[in-house]
């Protein structure tokens, strides 16, 4: 997996249950909206396991914050999928 940096605005961060074979796995999906891509979708979603994130984005993001990661980056057909590995100040 590519290891990537990501820079955009934070829009919002919510929680996602999925079920797959009979196990649930609840997961953080952050929205970055990315003004300085040249993708026709500029808005991007990154994939966080740990729920705890969700108090630390909640206390210091805001939507229209600075938001800056480290997250690893697949591909299938034709999109990209994102998860997060640390965030930058």
């Amino acid at each position: 997996m590519a290891l990537v940096q990501i820079e955009g605005v934070y829009m919002n961060s919510n929680v996602k249950k999925s079920t797959f074979d009979g196990n649930e796995k609840t997961s953080i999906m952050i929205d970055v909206y990315q003004p300085e891509s040249t993708s026709n979708d500029r808005a991007i979603q990154i994939k966080a396991d740990d729920l705890q994130l969700l108090n630390i984005l909640q206390k210091e993001y805001a939507m229209g914050s600075v938001f800056k990661c480290s997250a690893t980056v697949n591909a299938y057909k034709n999109n990209a999928y994102y998860k997060l590995v640390e965030l930058k100040k």
